[in-house]
């Protein structure tokens, strides 16, 4: 049976004390399209909420995940050794895939510690999970990308900030043009979820507001920017000992505007954060399974939704007991159910009669999309 991560535990609950409906059945005869209302969902606190749980995860390495040529001459978690927060690599995943490698002890058991493979994530992609939670329209690979200036990634400046005058090679670029207090006023709009960026010329770093910012004022109005903070939270490319346990990762640190302003950061966020809304999340089910197919142990169909799917299930019951099962974590807005039908082993099922259940989760609840009997 899977484990439920600390991440999706959090969003569940916010999505039930709102009201949303966590989990819905279709009749195997039905098709078309399922949802999972959004309505009532805190949005900015279960993006702040995803990222602080991949952030303080504690676990124990199983196996050495060395990505020091890659990172920092620290960038090596060693076996036996205990730390706080998600791998930093290249392999883009959620917080429930990391999960997947951790026992019941939350030691590291998974076999595979290559950089873009081993579930784990980077300063840009870790952010990018968390707004996926409740953002469908996101879709980035690098801190790089994170930029206003670029169509089609969903993210979205804060303040007054005219991100037309950027180069595409350092955002620098964009600080010299502008009145510094037009930038201060931008962070100060800047709410938890939101986050800073920057690129400089080789090299690009993202991180997440967590924090409500702390604004101090002079006499005339204008933003003191010595005195004025944001507090961020980031999955960074060295470990540290600044926590209980050797991390990759910062959480709630405080930077002052004058700081972050000489470090060229510069604030974005995405439509769903500043609306206050998250869509519904709609699942259109497509050629679904085929009892014919199943007894042949084949799981045929398809699934698609506005947003990236965290973790699909599938589980096969005779009666009420489970006797199969397997999970994906497709990180995707459309899944087809072949492949991972095929760690199912239907065809090593006994004679009989079964149920075949299939299951999606997104960031805010949780659905079923097939429910159906077949014979062997």
């Amino acid at each position: 049976m899977k484990k439920i991560s600390f991440a999706l535990a959090v969003v569940l609950l916010l999505s039930c004390l709102a009201g949303c409906e966590s989990e819905k059945t279709v009749n195997p005869a039905e098709q078309g399209t399922l949802t999972i209302s959004g309505e009532g969902v805190n949005v900015r606190q279960v993006a702040v909420d995803y990222m602080k749980a991949m952030a303080n995860i504690k676990w124990t390495a199983g196996i050495e995940l060395d990505y020091s040529t890659k990172g920092a001459a620290s960038l090596i978690y060693k076996p036996g050794e205990t730390y706080l927060g998600m791998v930093y690599n290249n392999n883009a995943t959620g917080m429930e895939k990391f999960q997947s490698v951790l026992d019941a002890d939350n030691k590291h058991i998974g076999t595979v510690a290559t950089w873009n493979y081993a579930p784990g994530n980077s300063c840009a992609t870790s952010i990018e999970h968390a707004w996926q939670q409740v953002c469908p329209g996101v879709e980035y690979q690098y801190s790089v990308d994170m930029m206003p200036y670029y169509e089609d990634t969903g993210v979205l400046a804060v303040g007054d900030i005219d991100w037309s005058v950027y180069n595409g090679k350092n955002t620098n670029t964009i600080v010299s043009k502008h009145d510094r207090q037009v930038i201060f006023e931008a962070y100060a709009k800047a709410l938890p979820g939101d986050a800073l960026v920057r690129y400089l010329d080789t090299g690009g770093h993202a991180l997440m507001v967590t924090k409500e910012p702390v604004v101090a004022r002079n006499d005339d109005g204008s933003i003191n920017m010595s005195n004025s903070y944001v507090y961020l939270t980031d999955q960074n490319n060295r470990l540290h000992t600044r926590r209980e346990y050797p991390s990759s990762w910062e959480v709630d640190r405080e930077v002052s505007f004058s700081d972050a302003l000489a470090d060229g950061y510069l604030p974005v966020t995405c439509a769903e954060l500043v609306s206050g809304v998250a869509p519904d999340a709609t699942f259109e089910v497509a050629n679904y399974p085929k009892a014919e197919d199943l007894a042949k142990g084949n799981v045929t169909g398809n699934v698609k939704c506005n947003y990236c799917i965290n973790v699909i299930t599938m589980e096969v019951f005779s009666g009420d007991e489970l006797v199969a099962s397997a999970v994906d974590y497709p990180y995707a807005r459309t899944f087809g159910y072949k492949e991972l039908g095929k760690d199912l082993g239907l065809k090593d099922l006994a004679s009989g009669k079964y149920t075949l259940k299939i299951t999606a989760e997104v960031g805010f609840g949780s659905i079923t999309l097939v429910n159906m009997d077949f014979s062997k």
